[in-house]
């Protein structure tokens, strides 16, 4: 069943996507073309969860996630600065954290 679904979709989004590209008349428009993807390791220890990322208004872009070790709960941030993260930094720590998946650490980027 969840593989018929999964074809279901596929299909829908393959219909979605090219019937409004063919049924473009005229001359083909130039799409932008994006860079390769590069792999970054993340900053977040192997205990993290609960990962969120922003940009600032400058397009700094920064990472947020906890870290959770036993009863003791702590926030970090790193910004990412070219291909590299900066070293993370504590925002918060404390005992009894309700750490949840719907519950992101968000940073708000100020620059």
């Amino acid at each position: 069943m969840r593989r018929k679904c999964f074809s279901v979709l596929k299909s829908f989004f393959w219909i979605v996507v090219s019937v409004p590209l063919n049924s473009c008349g005229g001359e083909p428009t130039s799409f932008s073309v994006l860079p390769p993807a590069v792999k970054i390791a993340t900053p977040a220890g192997r205990k993290s969860t609960v990962p969120y990322l922003v940009a600032d208004d400058s397009g700094n872009l920064i990472m947020s996630w906890t870290e959770t070790d036993g009863d003791q709960s702590t926030m970090y941030f790193s910004i990412l600065e070219g291909e590299t993260w900066s070293q993370p930094m504590r925002v918060a720590s404390g005992p009894h954290w309700f750490v949840h998946w719907a519950d992101l650490p968000v940073i708000a980027g100020d620059g």
